[in-house]
C-alpha cells in the first residue's frame, strides 16, 4: 500500500541557487470504470456455451466465439489491463518499473500519478489542470464514474487537508466490531498473548493458520476475540502524512532468534518511513533456519534491503530521487560490523567463487575482447558507415601499438596494412594543410610522430589538451608534463577508472539545454534559469575563456545564443585555436566529413552575422556549401535525424519559417535518444529526455486550445461588423490569425494577437476596396469620413460598403483605445488613429495615380508604398499589448521609425517581386517595372529582381542588428521582436506566390491551430 501515499519533489530554481523542495500530492481523486472487463479487446480465441434462454433451436451443440471479453472469462482481466495500459502509454504516461499498475506522467514541474486497482483508479497531482485534463481524456475513452476527492478506498478512510493527509480504518473497524457484537467488550493493549500456539489442533494435525477455518478450537475463538478487542481500543489510530517533512526514506529492521518452538525459525520485521511516517511494514517468519542471532539479523537486513530496493525504485519512478544508498537501522552490532566486510557477509549468505574459477573467467573475458576486435574489423574499414572523430588516425595507431607489443590481434594482415597506409596519407594531408590543432586533439593516435612542441600550444589552463583525457594522457606519456598529470589525476579522483571522452563540457551542455528549450517552444517557463546561463556564458566570452574559444561547436553556439539574446559579442574568433578545425571541416572533400553537428552549429551562427561581419566570416560562410555537400553524399553515412536537420537548416534559415511552425517541426524531430559522435558516441539526458518532449507537447496543445477560442471570437467579430457581407473582400480571417498566432505564441499575448488579427482583417478589406472594388467617389468619401471621424454614418457615408468599413474601423480603434489603456496607463488613440489615416491616404494616392495614369519615380513610389502596404496599422497597435510601456518618446524615436520602415519596405518589395508579372499585364504600378524604367543599368526584370533580393538581404541584416543590439536602444526587445517576426511572416507568404491569396498553407494552418500533438510509442505523432 506504500505507493498510495508517495510524495514527489520538484526542482524550484531562483536567481541564486537550485533548491529541492518537497511537494506532497495533496489532491487525491478516485474514479470507477463502468463494466471495466467488457472494455477489453480479446486477442485470444475463446468460446462459450450458449446461455440458457438464448439457445438457438436446431444448433444446440454449437458454441459462441467471443469477440469481446466477459466478466466470467479468465482472459478478461488481462484483456482489460492491456486496453487501459495502451491508453496510458498513448497519453504519455510512463509505467512504473516496480509496480505495473502504477502510471506516472510528468510535465515540467508537475507530476500526475495514477494507480489502477481492477476497475478503480486513484489519481493525484499538484496540478489541477493535469487532473482535469486526465479526467476529461479518460472519460472520452471509457465510461467512467467520477467519485471526486478520495475518502474511502479498500476499507481505508482518507482525510485530506492543506497540512497533510490522515488515513485510518475507523469506519471499517466500527462496522467489524458491530458485526460481531463486541461493542461492550473491554479493549486490550496487545492483539495476541505472547507464546500462544495456534498452528495445530489438539490431535497434532496442521490446520490453515491464515484463516483458522478448519476445525477451530476454543483457543482460536479466543484469539480472534482478542484481536477484535485490540481493534476496539485502537479505533482512532491512524497515520498522518504531513506536508514538507523529511523526504528521505528511513528504514528500521529487527529480528528475534529461533523464537518458534516448533521449527526454531526466526521472525524478522521492518518498517519503512517516508516523511517520518510509515509507508510499509512487514513481520514474517524467515524461510531458513539460522545458526546464530547475527545470521538471523543478517537475513532480516537482506530481506529488508530487497524491499528497500523496490521502494527506492518506486520513489524514483515518481521523481523522488533518494540517496545512492538507503540507511537501514539495525541494533545488532555484529551485523553492522559484518556489513563493512562484503567478503565475510557473502560468506555468511552465499558460497564464494573459487580462485581458479575466477582466473578461468578472466581469461575467457580477455580472449573475448580480442575476438570482438577481429569480428568487427570489417565495420571499421567500411567507408559507408559513420566513424568517430579522428578514427582514421587513432584506431590504426592503436592497432600498430598493439602489434609493437607482440599482441596478435587478427590474421587479416592485408586489411591492416591498407589501414596503416590510409592513416599515413591522412597524416600527410593534415600536415600539408597546417592542421596542427586537429592533430593535437587526436594526438593519442600519432604514435612515434607525436610532437610536444606542436601539442603544447593547445594545452589549456586546466592542464588538458582540448579537454580530452585521451589526448592529455598521450601528451603526458610523451613528455611527463605536470599540468597533464594534474588534469588526469583530477579526473581519476572524480570519476574513478572510467573517465569521459571530453571533460569538462559543462558550458556546452548548459548552452545546449538553452537551445533545446528554445527550439521546443518552452523557454518562457525557464526565463530566470536561461538568463543565469547566458550571463555566465557572456562572462566567459568577455574573459576569452578556453571553454568557448578552444571548441568550435561551443564557440558557434555561444555566439548565436548570446547575439540572439542581445549580448554584445563580435566575430573576433581566436583563429590560432580553431582555424585548423575550420579547415578540417570545410576544406576537405565532402566524402571526408567528420562532425555534422559542428557544421550545423557554424551554419546557424553564420545566420546571425551583421552586414559588416560577412567578409571576416569567410570560413563560417562555407558551412552552407558543406551542409549541401552532406546531402549529396552516401545517405548511409547520415542518420535519418541528422539528414532531416541538415535539410531543414538549408530550407529554413534563420529568417524564414514562423516560430510556431519551427516549434512543431522541432518537436516532431526531437529525439530523446539522440547521441553525438566525437571520439566516441555519447548521450546526455540534459539535452535529450522525455520530460522536455512531454512538456513541449503539452504546452503546444494548451496554446492551440487558446488559439481556437480566440479564433472563434474573431470570426464572431467579423460577422458582428458585417465584414463577411462585403462580397469583394477576401475572407481570410483564419489566415490572418494564423500569421499572428504563429509568431506571438505565448498565452499572455492574447490582446496582441486579437489586435493584430483585427487590424490585419480590416487592412485586407480596405486594400481590396481601394484596389478594385470601390469607385473613386466611395474612396474619397471614406477618406473624408476618417478625417472627420465624428460623422453620422446614416447620412455621411456614400454607400453601404463605406458605412460597413468605417464602422468596423471605428470599432477597432475604440477597442484598441480601451484595451491599451489597461496595459499602458495612457491614451494611445491619437497614435493609432494617425497610423490608419496615413495608411488610407497612401492607398488613396495610389488610386489617384492609377486614375490619372500617373507614373511616379521609384523614390515617390517607395515613399508612399511602404505606408500603403498597411503594416503600420497591423503591427504598431499590437506593440502596446506586448507588456513593456511604450512612451511617446519611444514611438517617435528614429530607432522605432527605422525598424518600421525596414519592415514595411521588405513587405512592399517582396509583394512586388512576386506580383510584377501579373500587375504588368493589369497596368498597375510595381517596384520592379519602375526600377527598370527609372534606371538604365538593368536590361530586364530578372536583373532587377536579383538586385532587389540583394537589397532585401542587406535590409534584413540591418534589421537584425537593430533588433539584437541592446546598447543605445530605447525600444523594448519584445516590440523589436515583433518587427522581425512580421518579416518572417512576409518571407513565408511571399516565398512562392502573392501573399496568402492561394491555399498553399492550408495544411500548415491546421498544424498550428487545429491538429494537436501527442506522444505515442516513444515518438511524437499527430492526432
Amino acid at each position: 500500500m506504500a505507493r498510495r501515499w508517495m510524495a514527489t519533489t520538484v526542482e524550484q530554481v531562483d536567481d541564486r541557487s537550485q533548491n529541492l523542495k518537497t511537494l506532497e500530492i495533496m489532491g487525491k481523486m478516485e474514479a470507477d470504470v463502468k463494466s471495466a472487463f467488457l472494455n477489453g479487446d480479446l486477442k485470444e480465441v475463446a468460446y462459450v456455451e450458449q446461455p440458457l434462454k438464448f439457445i438457438k433451436q436446431g444448433e444446440e451443440a454449437k458454441v459462441y466465439m467471443l469477440k469481446k471479453a466477459l466478466y466470467v472469462l479468465k482472459q478478461a482481466p488481462r484483456a482489460w489491463f492491456k486496453r487501459i495500459e495502451g491508453y496510458f502509454k498513448r497519453e504519455g504516461f510512463k509505467q512504473s518499473r516496480f509496480d505495473h499498475t502504477l502510471f506516472v506522467k510528468r510535465v515540467w514541474r508537475h507530476v500526475l500519478v495514477v494507480s489502477l486497482y481492477v476497475d478503480d483508479l486513484i489519481y493525484a497531482s499538484k496540478s489541477n489542470m493535469m487532473c482535469e485534463g486526465f479526467k476529461n481524456s479518460i472519460k472520452k475513452e471509457f465510461e467512467m464514474t467520477d467519485l471526486g476527492m478520495m475518502k474511502y478506498f479498500l476499507g481505508v478512510e482518507f482525510n485530506q487537508s492543506k497540512e497533510g493527509i490522515y488515513i485510518c480504518q475507523k469506519k471499517y473497524i466500527k462496522e467489524l466490531i458491530q458485526r460481531f457484537q463486541m461493542q461492550d467488550s473491554h479493549s486490550v493493549a496487545n492483539p495476541i498473548v505472547l507464546g500462544t500456539v495456534l498452528l495445530k489442533d489438539g490431535g497434532g494435525q496442521e490446520i490453515d493458520s491464515t484463516r483458522f477455518m478448519s476445525r477451530p478450537k476454543e483457543e482460536h475463538y479466543n484469539a480472534a476475540k482478542m484481536v477484535l478487542r485490540y481493534l476496539k481500543g485502537t479505533t482512532d489510530y491512524g497515520l498522518w502524512y504531513s506536508k514538507g517533512s523529511n523526504e528521505e526514506l528511513k528504514v528500521f529492521t529487527d529480528s528475534d532468534y529461533a523464537r518458534d518452538s516448533e521449527d526454531r525459525k526466526s521472525t524478522s520485521g521492518y518498517v519503512c518511513l517516508f516523511n517520518n511516517t510509515a509507508v510499509s511494514r512487514s513481520t514474517t517468519k524467515q524461510e531458513i533456519v539460522t545458526l546464530s542471532s547475527t545470521h538471523a539479523e543478517c537475513v532480516a537486513v537482506v530481506n529488508c534491503a530487497c524491499h528497500c530496493k523496490w521502494l527506492k525504485g518506486l520513489l524514483e519512478d515518481l521523481g523522488e530521487q533518494q540517496a545512492s544508498a538507503v540507511n537501514i537501522m539495525c541494533d545488532n552490532k555484529s551485523t553492522i560490523k559484518l556489513s563493512e566486510n562484503p567478503e565475510q557477509l557473502a560468506d555468511v549468505m552465499t558460497k564464494p567463487i573459487k580462485l581458479e574459477d575466477f582466473d578461468r573467467i578472466r581469461e575467457a573475458l580477455g580472449l573475448r575482447s580480442l575476438y570482438f576486435i577481429e569480428s568487427n574489423f570489417d565495420s571499421a574499414t567500411d567507408k559507408s558507415q559513420p566513424s568517430p572523430f579522428g578514427f582514421d588516425i587513432i584506431f590504426p595507431g592503436m592497432l600498430e601499438y598493439a602489434k609493437n607489443l607482440n599482441i596478435n590481434l587478427f590474421s587479416k594482415q592485408t586489411e591492416f596494412s591498407l589501414m596503416l597506409h590510409e592513416r599515413e596519407l591522412e597524416l600527410k594531408r593534415c600536415h600539408s594543410n597546417e592542421m596542427d590543432a586537429y592533430l593535437a586533439y587526436i594526438c593519442e593516435g600519432l604514435g612515434n610522430l607525436f610532437d610536444w612542441n606542436m601539442v603544447k600550444k593547445y594545452q589549456m589552463k586546466n592542464g588538458s589538451i582540448f579537454n580530452s583525457p585521451s589526448a592529455t594522457a598521450a601528451a603526458f606519456i610523451s613528455n611527463q608534463n605536470s599540468g597533464c598529470l594534474n588534469y588526469i589525476t583530477s579526473l581519476l579522483d572524480k570519476f574513478g577508472n572510467a573517465v569521459p571522452t571530453v571533460y569538462p563540457v559543462d558550458l556546452y551542455i548548459r548552452l545546449s539545454m538553452v537551445d533545446t528549450l528554445t527550439r521546443l517552444g518552452i523557454a518562457r517557463h525557464f526565463s530566470a534559469e536561461i538568463k543565469n546561463v547566458l550571463d555566465e556564458t557572456y562572462r566567459c566570452w568577455v574573459e576569452k575563456d578556453e571553454q568557448i574559444f578552444m571548441d568550435i561547436v561551443t564557440c558557434a553556439l555561444a555566439f548565436r545564443l548570446l547575439r540572439i539574446n542581445g549580448y554584445e559579442v563580435s566575430l573576433g574568433i581566436k583563429r590560432t585555436y580553431i582555424n585548423s578545425f575550420m579547415v578540417y571541416f570545410f576544406n576537405l572533400s565532402f566524402g571526408s566529413f567528420k562532425d555534422n553537428y559542428a557544421a550545423l552549429e557554424v551554419y546557424h551562427a553564420s545566420q546571425m552575422l551583421y552586414q559588416e561581419e560577412l567578409s571576416s566570416g569567410e570560413h563560417i560562410l562555407k558551412s552552407a556549401n558543406f551542409l549541401k555537400g552532406l546531402l549529396s553524399t552516401d545517405s548511409n553515412r547520415l542518420s535519418k535525424i541528422i539528414h532531416t536537420e541538415v535539410e531543414n537548416a538549408i530550407k529554413f534559415p534563420f529568417n524564414t519559417g514562423l516560430e510556431r511552425m519551427n516549434t512543431r517541426r522541432n518537436i516532431q524531430l526531437y529525439n530523446v535518444d539522440d547521441s553525438r559522435t566525437l571520439k566516441t558516441t555519447y548521450h546526455t539526458s540534459n539535452i535529450s529526455n522525455t520530460d522536455y518532449q512531454m512538456l513541449a507537447i503539452e504546452d503546444f496543445n494548451t496554446c492551440q486550445s487558446i488559439y481556437r477560442e480566440e479564433l472563434k471570437g474573431l470570426e464572431r467579430w467579423v460577422e458582428d461588423n458585417k465584414l463577411d457581407q462585403l462580397k469583394f473582400a477576401r475572407q481570410k480571417t483564419v489566415y490572418c490569425y494564423f500569421s499572428v498566432a504563429a509568431t506571438l505564441s505565448s498565452p499572455n499575448l492574447s490582446d496582441a494577437r486579437i489586435s493584430s488579427t483585427k487590424n490585419s482583417i480590416l487592412a485586407t478589406v480596405i486594400d481590396d476596396f481601394f484596389d478594385f472594388a470601390g469607385t473613386i467617389d466611395e474612396l474619397t468619401n471614406l477618406v473624408q469620413c476618417v478625417e472627420k471621424w465624428n460623422v453620422d454614418v446614416d447620412t455621411d457615408c456614400y454607400s453601404e460598403q463605406v458605412r460597413i468599413i468605417f464602422l468596423a474601423l471605428k470599432d477597432v480603434i475604440c477597442w484598441t483605445e480601451e484595451t491599451a489603456f489597461k496595459w499602458q496607463a495612457r491614451d494611445v488613440t491619437s497614435h493609432v488613429f494617425q497610423m490608419w489615416l496615413e495608411m488610407i491616404k497612401s492607398m488613396y494616392t495610389e488610386a489617384i495615380w492609377a486614375r490619372n495614369a500617373y507614373v511616379p519615380t521609384i523614390n515617390e513610389y517607395m515613399e508612399n508604398g511602404y505606408v500603403s502596404f498597411a503594416l503600420g496599422s497591423i503591427v504598431l497597435p499590437s506593440l502596446y499589448f506586448m507588456g513593456p510601456k511604450l512612451s511617446e518618446e519611444i514611438v517617435k524615436s528614429s530607432e522605432y521609425d527605422r525598424m518600421f520602415k525596414l519592415m514595411s519596405i521588405h513587405g512592399r518589395l517582396m509583394n512586388d517581386i512576386r506580383s510584377y508579372k501579373r500587375e504588368l499585364k493589369q497596368g498597375k504600378l510595381n517596384a520592379v517595372t519602375l526600377y527598370l524604367s527609372n534606371e538604365e543599368r538593368w536590361n530586364d526584370e530578372e536583373e532587377v529582381v536579383k538586385e532587389i533580393f540583394i537589397m532585401l538581404k542587406n535590409n534584413m541584416r540591418e534589421l537584425m542588428k537593430l533588433v539584437t543590439e541592446e546598447k543605445g536602444s530605447i525600444v523594448p526587445r519584445a516590440c523589436k521582436d515583433a518587427f522581425w517576426s512580421m518579416c518572417e511572416v512576409l518571407n513565408l507568404f511571399y516565398a512562392t506566390n502573392d501573399g496568402y491569396s492561394g491555399e498553399t498553407y492550408h495544411d500548415v494552418v491546421k498544424d498550428i491551430i487545429y491538429n494537436p500533438l501527442r506522444l505515442m510509442n516513444g515518438s511524437e505523432e499527430q492526432m
